[in-house]
């Protein structure tokens, strides 16, 4: 294991050890307390974020887009659902009739 360090935007930064073949790197920036993140059924990345600890009803879906496979980066940090009291979580189901939905917990 060895150390690495990520530099961020807002002049923050944060050390983790890491196995020694892994690197890390920032592949987006500017959400509040991301936990899970999943793929839609159309291929998109969806990310369940925290607005922070405490019992609020500021938490968020994103919708991360415009993925760059030179820079391993996304264009794109876009709120998709706001307003949530802390979603932990997203998940997503196809019923039988092909009709999508989404499922925040």
């Amino acid at each position: 294991f060895g150390t690495h360090t990520v530099n961020l935007e807002n002049s923050k930064s944060l050390t983790l050890s890491l196995p020694g073949d892994l690197d890390l790197f920032v592949a987006a920036q500017g959400m509040k307390c991301p936990r899970f993140m999943t793929f839609s059924p159309d291929h998109r990345l969806f990310v369940a974020g925290l607005y922070n600890r405490s019992d609020t009803k500021l938490g968020r879906i994103y919708l991360l887009e415009d993925f760059d496979p030179l820079t391993g980066t996304f264009g794109k940090v876009i709120t998709y659902l706001d307003h949530l009291h802390n979603p932990n979580s997203v998940a997503f189901y196809t019923d039988t009739t092909g009709q999508s939905w989404i499922y925040v917990t």
